[in-house]
C-alpha cells in the first residue's frame, strides 16, 4: 500500500522486509552471529510439546515452535 511494503520469504513464509514509505526498514538485520531468521512463523506451537500433539485421538510428534518455520510456502 502507500504506507508499508513487505517481502515474504517462501521458506517459512517468514517476512524478511517491512519498510515505510519513505523506503526505511522497520525489521532487525537479522545478523547471523545472533539469530538465525527475521520474523519465523511458529505454527502450531510455540516452543516445545511434551510428547508432541494428540488430534482426533493420533498422536504426531512435533518438532520445537512447529512445523511452519521449516516448511516452504506457495502463494495462492
Amino acid at each position: 500500500n502507500d504506507h508499508l511494503s513487505a517481502a515474504i520469504n517462501p521458506f517459512g513464509a517468514e517476512l524478511s522486509s517491512l519498510k515505510d514509505a519513505a523506503g526505511r526498514e522497520l525489521l532487525t538485520n537479522a545478523d547471523p552471529a545472533f539469530w538465525t531468521g527475521r520474523a519465523p512463523l511458529l505454527f502450531p506451537v510455540i516452543g516445545v510439546t511434551r510428547d508432541g500433539i494428540r488430534l482426533d485421538g493420533r498422536h504426531y510428534p512435533m518438532a520445537k515452535h512447529g512445523f511452519a518455520r521449516h516448511s516452504t510456502f506457495e502463494l495462492v
